[in-house]
């Protein structure tokens, strides 16, 4: 019997030290298992890179106070246009743009074969014709007939009679779509500046003649012997026109306002500053994108 007792016990002792055994396997397990998801918890860096404007306008504006130049006026007008380089090897050194405009815009289509601009063609009512082809129009009324025009021929038409540089058109092309314009990317060429189906030419029409219309304003003013206004105000806000800021670059300014969709947008698109984060549709950081020249300074970038 005393020999039962002592093999029952020393069993009792085995499963003891069994069961001890399992139980600091089982916590040991649980800490590994612990540490391990709470490496992986841990988030790996991330190298990135960053584009030279945002996807998004949703960005916060960077505070704009003050409307600062956007561009020299002789890089507004198709007229009367500064010394610049048109293409890689090319620079309209006699000072007169409307010499070189066809090359110029031929060169920046045929440099971004990703637009629809490239190849597309539009017929356009009597009335367009008559003013921007008048060559082309008929004389008597009963046999105007629709007739059709390539986008490169309608742009360098419209910034003709308007006297607005091609550049600024195309650049605001980029900015109305926050930079996924009809120039950098496919996008309807019906559509270049706004998304509804007025078509390409009317809506080159509306743009460059809202242009025109502003800054013959503010020239009128000039030759009056008015001064440009000290303070302008859009969405509620008063923006004060800095001491170098001319009537061309107001007309751009105003037109930016009544096409963004509030206060940021707005502020975005003219803000002077240019760091790697820019916003998408800012003015200057897209002209200075696609021709490769600071329209403030008229400088060449690269």
């Amino acid at each position: 019997m005393s020999s039962f007792s002592a093999i029952s016990q020393k069993t009792k002792i085995i499963t003891g030290l069994l069961i001890l055994s399992l139980l600091v396997l089982c916590a040991g397990s649980i800490f590994f298992a612990q540490k391990i998801l709470v490496q992986n918890a841990v988030p790996t860096p991330i190298t990135t890179h960053l584009a030279p404007f945002s996807d998004s306008t949703d960005l916060p504006a960077r505070p704009v106070s003050v409307i600062q130049p956007l561009i020299q006026d002789c890089l507004f007008v198709y007229f009367q246009g500064c010394v610049q380089r048109i293409a890689q090897n090319l620079v309209n050194e006699n000072n007169k743009y409307e010499n070189f405009a066809a090359k110029d815009i031929q060169y920046i289509f045929s440099f971004n074969q990703q637009s629809t601009l490239f190849s597309y063609s539009e017929v356009v009512d009597p009335s367009f014709t008559s003013r921007y082809f008048p060559e082309s129009a008929t004389t008597s009324s009963s046999t105007k007939l629709e007739q059709r025009f390539t986008a490169e021929q309608i742009l360098q038409r419209v910034s003709i009679k308007e006297n607005i540089n091609p550049r600024v058109l195309l650049t605001l092309m980029e900015v109305t779509q926050n930079g996924k314009g009809v120039i950098s990317t496919s996008r309807n060429a019906q559509q270049p500046f706004f998304d509804n189906d007025l078509g390409f030419a009317k809506q080159l029409t509306t743009v460059s003649q809202e242009l025109s219309a502003s800054a013959l304003k503010y020239q009128l003013q000039k030759q009056d012997g008015k001064a440009l206004p000290k303070q302008l105000v859009f969405f509620n806000k008063a923006y004060t026109v800095g001491d170098q800021t001319t009537g061309d670059t107001l007309a751009l300014v105003e037109f930016l306002a009544a096409h963004s969709k509030g206060k940021g947008q707005f502020e975005q698109s003219i803000e002077v500053e240019q760091t790697e984060s820019a916003p998408a549709n800012n003015f200057v950081g897209l002209y200075t994108q696609l021709f490769s020249v600071d329209p403030i300074q008229n400088i060449i970038t690269r």
